[in-house]
């Protein structure tokens, strides 16, 4: 999917389950209230593109948890947009890019090897 000089704006996803007194609900508020992209494939490009104004859902009134980038959720590939003031109940770290892996455009993704420290004789 590609998104130019798009305005995304006050969406919000679904909250959780309820539950029904004896069965707990573990429904999860929904992700991605601006944009979802849950492929783990950089199909995601946005360019020119404002993302304000989304807000997740919230937990189930039994558990759960609350739902995660309300501004873009997933892989994407973001260039000259601005993606602000989008709201998450908690973690509030989440509100505007959740679930992204962090690229350069141009840049191989990271290895995810670990190195060995050289030892001194």
């Amino acid at each position: 999917m590609t998104l130019v000089a798009s305005t995304i704006s006050g969406n919000m996803t679904g909250a959780g389950g309820v539950d029904n007194g004896e069965v707990q609900s573990l429904g999860d508020g929904g992700n991605g209230a601006g944009v979802a992209n849950p492929a783990n494939d950089d199909a995601l490009k946005m360019s020119q593109c404002t993302v304000v104004f989304n807000e997740t859902g919230h937990a189930g009134d039994g558990g759960g948890r609350d739902g995660v980038g309300g501004g873009i959720y997933g892989v994407a590939r973001v260039r000259s947009s601005l993606v602000a003031l989008n709201v998450v109940r908690f973690p509030n770290n989440m509100s505007d890019l959740a679930g992204t892996r962090p690229r350069t455009p141009g840049r191989p993704p990271r290895s995810t090897s670990t190195r060995s420290s050289p030892t001194s004789a």
